[in-house]
């Protein structure tokens, strides 16, 4: 399947998601079924997505270890694997991920903050803290920095604490 006909896959399958909504809420009040019908594939459109956002982070990855290119792009990608990982409840698939783009570049700000992420999804604050301390004082404006300390409440750093 190719990238446009996979959106349009996609976009028919919101619009189905929408459609149910409506259902649901024009449901009698009383009937949770409409409702649980809704979150079940709701659940299971954002799982596919996920698994179908990793596979595609993972071929940009390669693409770009294929072209010996492992900057930022390539720190970012593996990190978004890692952070699809940890949304699918794959831990130690996502720790594999940020582990492999440390141990090229002990100092990405990508894998820092994916770090912290799944310190933090764990309930290890401090060190979820310390890993985006590290984060945010490679990369302060980076988009994973900024986002994951945000989503998470990182903000206040170790020291703050």
């Amino acid at each position: 399947m190719g990238p446009m006909e996979y959106a349009d896959r996609r976009t028919a399958e919101l619009a189905s998601l929408e459609a149910h909504r409506r259902t649901a809420e024009g449901s009698q009040p009383h009937d949770p079924a409409p409702m649980f019908r809704l979150g079940t594939f709701a659940h299971s459109l954002a799982m596919e997505l996920l698994e179908e956002s990793a596979a595609s982070y993972r071929i940009a990855a390669q693409r770009l270890e294929a072209s010996g290119d492992l900057g930022e792009a390539w720190e970012r990608s593996r990190a978004m694997i890692a952070l699809c990982f940890a949304s699918l409840g794959r831990a130690e698939e996502a720790r594999q991920e940020v582990d492999s783009v440390l141990a090229q570049r002990a100092g990405s700000p990508s894998a820092l903050a994916a770090m912290a992420d799944l310190y933090a999804r764990r309930g290890e604050r401090g060190l979820a803290l310390e890993a985006m301390d590290r984060a945010r004082a490679a990369a302060p404006d980076h988009p994973l920095v900024t986002g994951i300390s945000a989503q998470r409440g990182l903000g206040g750093g170790a020291a703050g604490e």
